[in-house]
């Protein structure tokens, strides 16, 4: 099976790799969509490695197969990749800090037993099944794959919930930005300002839900 990896500085490869099998505790998913998130392009300019694990985790899939002792999900089911529950047995966990957990973070950078041996650009992926998670019949394949980038966007808005007096600013429109505006409005927020020096950019924060756009020097004076 072949597998799209960053292998050196600006260098992608197609790599042969062997064909995926359900492990006990694991499952294979057949991929279906698979974004490129800007740590696959930081990944592909950089001089340092780059964890094949890591590269192409904004992925969609239906399962396909089930290794022994799975029960949190079927064959059939649309899943995506998140981060493992708390393993309630490591230093962190026992200390009541379970945000913390060590072998769920491991498997979150593609380090430990939780890690998948590649990313998801690829036809298929053997990935723990504790970290899969269903994905509602309501998101097609192409808005499941933009579920963990929003994610992102979400947990930031909501470490400063915004209020429906509030007006709030948004510098920078790419694709984080983007979702940060979406969940600020979605939030409440009474007003919405994005900042961006490019205009198209600008204008799909518009499209987005900004009220008002503007350059970065426009916000300076």
């Amino acid at each position: 099976m072949l597998v799209g990896l960053v292998t050196a500085q600006r260098r992608f490869e197609m790599v042969e790799v062997p064909e995926p099998e359900p492990r006990p505790g694991t499952a294979v998913v057949h991929i279906t969509r698979c974004g490129i998130c800007g740590t696959d392009l930081h990944g592909f300019l950089s001089a340092d490695p780059y964890n094949p694990a890591i590269c192409g985790h904004e992925w969609v899939g239906s399962v396909s197969a089930l290794g022994s002792g799975v029960t949190n999900v079927v064959e059939g089911d649309r899943v995506i990749a998140g981060i493992a529950p708390a393993c309630g047995a490591c230093a962190e966990c026992r200390s009541g800090r379970s945000a913390y957990c060590v072998p769920a973070f491991l498997g979150m950078i593609g380090r430990g037993p939780l890690a998948a041996a590649h990313g998801g650009f690829a036809p298929r992926i053997s990935i723990d099944a504790l970290r899969l998670i269903g994905v509602p019949a309501g998101l097609c394949d192409d808005e499941a794959a933009m579920v963990e980038p929003t994610t992102v966007a979400l947990h930031a808005v909501l470490r400063t919930r915004p209020r429906s007096d509030d007006t709030v600013v948004v510098q920078g429109c790419g694709p984080i930005g983007l979702l940060t505006l979406q969940c600020i409005r979605a939030l409440g927020a009474g007003r919405v300002i994005a900042v961006e020096p490019d205009q198209h950019r600008r204008q799909l924060a518009l499209a987005s839900g900004a009220d008002a756009v503007m350059t970065p020097d426009e916000a300076l004076d």
